[in-house]
């Protein structure tokens, strides 16, 4: 089960949306981690400070 959890924290996501604002300077970004069998995961995160890498993770 370690060797399943491992892989997939490791796996690259599937697709990554990134959006700037153009009246102010908030940034955002969607991710896709999978495409596979129907289902979806995700959450959202809003704070000053935030960057890609943590939405990533």
């Amino acid at each position: 089960m370690k060797d399943l959890l491992s892989k997939y924290e490791n796996k690259e996501p599937e697709i990554v949306f990134n959006w700037k604002d153009a009246e102010t300077d908030a940034e955002g970004w969607t991710v896709i981690n999978s495409l596979r069998g129907g289902a979806a995961g995700g959450g959202t995160r809003m704070r000053k400070g935030l960057d890609m890498n943590e939405v990533l993770f």
